[in-house]
């Protein structure tokens, strides 16, 4: 078999048959066929196992990692892609379906495109054999960069394809250390440096299901975000106390906090670190923050004391996160024609 241009990467540990098999085939009978399937497996049950090797005696584009222990979803990545032969790394979650142009679609722009290195795709969302389209959201690099300090990835991690040189010659890793948010880790550390885009195409079924790690251990996923938010506080020069964390993890939200002053001050903080650094794109960077300004400023004044100041204090803010989200859209128009 000639080298493959796409190598895709599956971790799968004890993934119902059914789904199993539809997400291999999705892969399989892609319109772009030059590609390797590595499929780590990740200590499951007999069942499973013989799936697997069924399908890889059926197709040889199919290669299986076997894991002595369980090492969890990032590990696992980790492994699959030391091993990928690809130009192109491809995600792709045992349980999803692809579309059948996916890969072919993704190439295309990421060949026309060399500047951007990571590409996501829109989705379904699949619960129940249902589809929903959930909304888009904006999808240019520096719109998603923007966000990335606020737990708003927007990104679906089982959609997107890399360029391998990230990994093979670059030095990305996913962090070891976060065993579950491992692709929100991955996109705020990442996405500093890196171009990350998401095609305006649905070419991706995401499966929902109460088994879900999101679902099954929300406590955990909220625990390794928070540290996702903290860490990305620091690269902006803020040690954040007990307090701030709580306040920050308020605003990331547009919850309630103590107080709209204490909401108002946290953006200032904000934006005056960021103005120093210079981490994220200025115009994207302020829309977030005034958006999440207004929304937990505006919940505090519904929750605390309802007060003159108050109402007038959060006017203000509408107003600064109006002229933040003119200057957003402005932007976002000039710079349309760049990514299509």
């Amino acid at each position: 078999m000639n080298s493959p241009l796409v190598s895709v990467v599956m971790s799968v540990y004890n993934t119902p048959e059914e789904f199993l098999r539809a997400s291999v085939a999705s892969i399989l009978n892609q319109t772009h066929k030059n590609l390797e399937c590595l499929i780590v497996d990740d200590c499951s049950k007999p069942a499973t196992q013989n799936v697997l090797r069924e399908l890889a005696l059926k197709d040889r584009r199919i290669r299986i990692l076997t894991n002595l222990e369980n090492l969890g979803l990032t590990k696992s990545l980790n492994r699959a892609i030391d091993q990928a032969k690809g130009d192109y790394v491809a995600r792709m979650d045992a349980d999803d379906v692809s579309a059948d142009n996916r890969f072919e679609e993704q190439i295309k722009y990421l060949e026309r495109k060399p500047e951007i290195d990571v590409l996501g795709t829109e989705y379904y969302l699949l619960k129940e054999g249902k589809r929903v389209r959930p909304r888009k959201r904006p999808n240019q690099p520096w719109q998603i960069q923007g966000r990335l300090l606020f737990g708003c990835q927007g990104i679906l991690h089982p959609s997107v394809m890399f360029r391998a040189e990230l990994f093979k010659k670059r030095g990305v890793r996913y962090d070891g250390k976060f065993r579950i948010a491992q692709d929100f880790e991955l996109w705020s550390r990442i996405g500093l440096k890196y171009n990350i885009y998401v095609l305006p195409q649905y070419l991706v079924d995401y499966r929902i299901s109460d088994a879900q790690v999101s679902v099954a251990k929300r406590d955990q996923q909220i625990k390794y975000r928070n540290r996702v938010l903290f860490n990305a506080l620091r690269a902006l020069g803020i040690e954040p106390t007990r307090e701030e964390r709580v306040l920050h993890v308020q605003f990331c939200h547009g919850k309630a906090a103590q107080s709209v002053d204490a909401v108002a001050a946290w953006a200032e903080r904000l934006l005056e670190a960021n103005e120093k650094r210079r981490l994220y794109h200025p115009v994207s960077f302020e829309y977030y923050v005034r958006k999440r300004e207004f929304d937990a400023a505006f919940h505090t004044s519904i929750k605390t004391a309802p007060s003159v100041k108050n109402y007038a204090n959060v006017g203000q803010i509408a107003i600064q996160a109006a002229k933040a989200t003119r200057k957003f859209q402005k932007l976002a128009a000039a710079k349309k024609k760049d990514y299509e």
